[in-house]
C-alpha cells in the first residue's frame, strides 16, 4: 500500500491508544535523515523505497522524494505493506555508540 507514504495518511488514526496516528513519522524521519546526507531505503514485500531529495520547480525548494524501485507488481494490482524492512548505513563509530546505548537498555 502506497498509501503510507501521503503525509496525514494512517491506518491507525482511529486508534488513540497507538504510536503512529497521525501518518507523518516515517516521511518526517526520513526527511531529517536524508537532509543529514543518509541512504534511507525501506523494503516492502514487493518493493524497494529509495527516499531522497529532489528539486520542485513550482516551489524553488528541494522536497523528499521516494523512488519507487523493483517493482514486483502487475499492472492494477495493489501492495499492502504489513512488514518492511529498514536500511540505514552508518559509520563504525555510529555503530559502536548505538551498541553501548543498546547495552545500558
Amino acid at each position: 500500500m502506497r498509501k503510507v507514504l501521503l503525509l496525514g495518511f494512517s491506518k491507525k488514526a482511529s486508534n488513540k491508544e497507538v504510536i503512529g496516528q497521525f501518518g507523518e513519522g516515517l516521511k518526517v524521519g526520513a526527511l531529517a535523515l536524508v537532509r543529514e546526507g543518509r541512504v534511507v531505503t525501506m523494503k516492502t514485500g514487493k518493493e524497494r523505497w529509495r527516499f531522497g531529495l529532489s528539486h520542485d520547480e513550482t516551489f524553488d525548494e528541494e522536497v523528499l522524494t521516494v523512488f519507487v524501485d523493483g517493482s514486483l507488481l502487475e499492472e492494477n494490482k495493489t501492495c499492502d505493506v504489513r512488514h518492511a524492512d529498514f536500511y540505514l548505513k552508518l559509520t563504525p563509530e555510529e555503530i559502536d555508540v548505538l551498541q553501548h546505548v543498546e547495552k545500558l537498555m
